[in-house]
């Protein structure tokens, strides 16, 4: 998917976070100086976030950049 988007001129960096995810993908943004971070959701719902926790909420939180949630197509979900 990384070559694919190169090929349209956009720059993107991919990290593989060994931490908290949501600390972990706001302090690579950082990193990078960001302009956009974007974020998969998987929509389970408020009960299994409360219960589990969702890197997507503490992103959203968090985060002093523009942030794009992509929902998951039900097909994957």
């Amino acid at each position: 998917m990384a070559k694919e988007i190169a090929q349209d001129g956009i720059t993107i960096t991919l990290h593989e976070p060994t931490g908290a995810v949501a600390e972990e993908i706001l302090n690579q943004a950082d990193v990078i100086s960001a302009d956009l971070i974007v974020m998969g959701t998987h929509g389970h719902g408020a009960m299994y976030n409360l219960l589990v926790g969702s890197a997507t909420k503490g992103g959203l939180k968090h985060s002093s950049r523009p942030v794009l949630l992509v929902p998951v197509p039900r097909a994957y979900a």
